[in-house]
């Protein structure tokens, strides 16, 4: 017998978690899906955000609440001038998107999915009498990427950064897909040791790059 996980990345989106729309100073921007009573966000990893505009609206504030799977995180990022900015401190990543507001007037911008974070962890079974595991990496438009490895399962969130906890995890030993790989080839590789958890960390990616993991592990009753 052999279990089939499939994890895909998509590409990111500049209006996911709002449409383009003018947001007055001190206001809050309207999210897709609140109306219904939903949170916009992402259910296969966290993600960065991004804040597009073809007007300058460097001089505004953007304060971000949302969560970090289940810790909430707050970020304030200045926004665009005629193009895309992306949160990049250290609550960067998002799983869903509480609530936006603005310090200024601004007109005329999206908020969207950024081209860096990570997908959820993939627990293996370890316990099996003939390991194997084969992993198919197919990747469009230069994503930048990297698969980490444990025995352990992976703790995602660490009290008091709200980071990834990645010290359980070692780079991979596994061939082809070990460190940063930018490249837009299908690539495979094959673990024969016992592992019970890969993650993979999107370090950056074209705005249209996405990826698809296939992984594959015999010897599962």
């Amino acid at each position: 017998m052999a279990r089939l996980i499939t994890q895909v990345w998509p590409a990111a989106s500049v209006d996911e978690y709002a449409a383009l729309q003018d947001v007055l100073a001190g206001a809050s921007v309207k999210l897709k899906g609140t109306n219904r009573g939903l949170l916009p966000g992402i259910d296969y990893g966290a993600r960065t955000v991004s804040i597009t505009s073809a007007n300058d609206l460097s001089a505004v504030n953007f304060t971000i609440r949302g969560f970090l799977f289940n810790i909430p995180v707050e970020e304030i990022i200045a926004g665009p001038n005629n193009n895309t900015v992306y949160t990049t401190g250290a609550n960067s990543q998002f799983t869903s998107i509480t609530a936006i507001t603005v310090d200024a007037d601004a007109n005329e911008f999206s908020v969207g999915t950024g081209t860096s974070g990570v997908l959820n962890p993939m627990t293996l079974n370890p316990h099996v009498s003939s390991f194997g595991v084969s992993i198919d990496v197919i990747v469009d438009n230069n994503i930048e990427y990297s698969l980490l490895q444990s025995l352990e399962k992976v703790n995602l969130i660490t009290p008091e950064g709200n980071r990834l906890n990645q010290e359980s995890v070692t780079e991979s030993s596994f061939p082809i897909p070990g460190a940063l790989v930018p490249s837009t080839a299908r690539q495979y590789a094959e673990i024969f040791g016992p592992v019970q958890t890969i993650l993979c960390l999107i370090n950056e990616n074209t705005t249209d790059g996405d990826l698809k993991i296939h992984i594959l592990q015999q010897g599962i009753a």
